[in-house]
């Protein structure tokens, strides 16, 4: 039977590992398995991407150029942008972006398209393992139902099971290898057999009992993480008002031990969750988050208060928002898998540049924007002649791989609105500069309800 061998292969590290999607995040995932004795095909369609990787350029700031270079050499993994070159795999991981279109609506096609060539290629005795997923009920939708319609059978044609990636992306104080990973198979066997690949490469594998109980707990996990960061996000507004530091009073708040976990302000938010596609797919028309709902409304409109609160430190500066260089530090490593215009910074950057800013950015993760009315930007190394030529450094991700050292020598033109890295002294410093005070607006359960009354 088919799934005895491919539990061999498994044991004897000779099953073909197919990746479909390189993007950022994805390509320690292929390391990790080629670091585990696996071969890996990497698939994405954008053939300068892969031209890239072959060459041993390398886009993440946790995998160096001579890290890919040893990877290439050792024949453990092949970047290709010829998807006929994955017919051989055993396995097949995907690694696609659920992202925004223009119109702030949820594109599919990446996933789409990526399931019509598999299903072109497709020979019984496979494994799919989904990494990303954009809301529950998906999984059925997007894979199982495709699948069927070309009378393909689970648990004898093909295995399908959902992983969602969990990544850090600001302190990374783990490995990868060793985040627990949520799993959960259409079928018992799915779940079983997909566990005993995984075991190999992660540390701790979390078996749930179906892939909707899968996209729930992504579910949870994000509402949980929007709830508390729409919190601080008030919270910090509050700060501001006051002329306290946000991250003094969280760092204090976060010594005691039972009931408090810290989170830290965003730069705002630009997709609803869940999407309206959760509702419509799943007939819960007549279900209303209501504190999600108000958790959206906030973390949108933080883009609007970090513009005033840079308006104000530029005025302390004696410039103008108008023609006013900003550098914006931070746009956000997962942009690949969110899309363009899911990227807060993104949005602020447009919002500033509205008003007449001259917007840069610095992040080695992203290279390249495309703004909404499709003007491109590219990244920028932080040197002292950027910093020189700027009038506001605008921290949103403090990643730790910036130069906080040089940003000190600049520090009456810092702003940093993340209030992420208290544990560093020198962006203690940095949060701790006189901050300005604006007027708190809080979002009010009466003031949504009027909205939603107005707007129908």
């Amino acid at each position: 039977m088919y799934w005895s061998e491919l539990i061999e292969k498994f044991e004897q590290q000779t099953a073909l590992i197919g990746i479909i999607g390189l993007g950022n995040t994805n390509l320690p995932l292929t390391r990790l398995f080629a670091q585990a004795k696996f071969k890996v095909f990497g698939y994405d369609v954008r053939q300068a991407l892969v031209e890239e990787l072959r060459g041993g350029v390398s886009y993440n700031a946790s995998i160096t150029s001579l890290d890919l270079i040893k990877l290439l050499e050792s024949g453990l993994f092949h970047p290709t942008a010829n998807f006929e070159e994955l017919r051989d795999a055993d396995v097949y991981i995907i690694c696609l972006p659920t992202t925004l279109n223009k119109e702030r609506k949820l594109d599919l096609s990446y996933i789409e398209n990526a399931v019509e060539a598999l299903l072109e290629i497709w020979e019984p005795g496979k494994l799919i393992i989904v990494e990303s997923i954009p809301y529950p009920g998906a999984i059925d939708e997007l894979f199982l139902q495709p699948f069927s319609k070309r009378g393909l059978i689970p648990d004898k044609d093909f295995l399908l099971a959902l992983s969602p990636e969990r990544v850090e992306e600001i302190d990374k104080k783990y490995e990868l290898s060793q985040i627990p990973k949520i799993l959960g198979g259409i079928t018992p066997l799915s779940s079983k057999i997909a566990t005993t690949l995984y075991n190999m490469v992660f540390d701790q594998i979390i078996p749930v009992s179906s892939v909707l109980a899968v996209e729930l707990t992504e579910l949870l996990e994000t509402s949980y993480r929007l709830v508390n960061t729409a919190l601080i996000n008030e919270f910090d507004e509050l700060c501001q008002r006051l002329g306290v530091s946000t991250t003094e009073i969280i760092t204090a708040a976060k010594s005691n031990p039972s009931g408090f976990r810290a989170f830290s302000p965003g730069s705002g938010r630009v997709r609803d969750y869940p999407p309206m596609e959760f509702h419509n797919k799943n007939n819960l028309s007549n279900y209303e988050p209501r504190l999600v709902g108000l958790a959206n409304e906030i973390n949108r409109d933080r883009s609007r208060q970090l513009v005033y609160r840079i308006m104000e430190k530029l005025n302390q500066l004696g410039k103008p928002l108008i023609w006013a260089k900003v550098l914006v530090l931070g746009i956000g490593e997962q942009l690949e898998k969110f899309g363009m215009w899911d990227s807060p910074s993104v949005t602020l950057i447009e919002e500033l540049m509205l008003k007449g800013a001259v917007v840069t950015y610095s992040d080695p993760n992203v290279r390249q924007i495309t703004l909404q009315d499709g003007r491109e930007l590219q990244h920028n190394h932080l040197s002292r002649l950027l910093l020189k030529d700027t009038d506001l450094v605008v921290i949103t991700i403090p990643y730790s791989m910036f130069n906080y050292q040089l940003l000190t020598e600049f520090e009456d033109k810092v702003l940093d609105v993340s209030g992420v890295n208290d544990t560093k002294p020198e962006v203690i410093k940095l949060l701790r500069e006189k901050e300005t005070t604006l007027v708190y607006q809080p979002l009010s359960v009466s003031s949504t309800a009027n909205a939603k009354r107005n707007a129908s």
